[in-house]
């Protein structure tokens, strides 16, 4: 089902355009590596803050 762009929609039919499916991304191999190193660099940092702010109570 082919959908118009969202700005010729009126209100009422936004939520049928939104509902449709998004197909994923092809990421190369170098990109996901990337975006998984990421990942644990955010997991680390939240650590770490949390740690500070444990750290600040004792």
């Amino acid at each position: 089902m082919h959908l118009p762009p969202a700005n010729a929609l009126e209100p009422e039919q936004h939520s049928a355009h939104l509902e449709q499916p998004v197909a994923r991304a092809h990421l190369s191999t170098t990109t996901h590596v990337a975006l998984w190193a990421l990942r644990i660099v955010v997991l680390c940092v939240t650590a770490m803050v949390v740690y500070a702010f444990v750290a600040q109570l004792v």
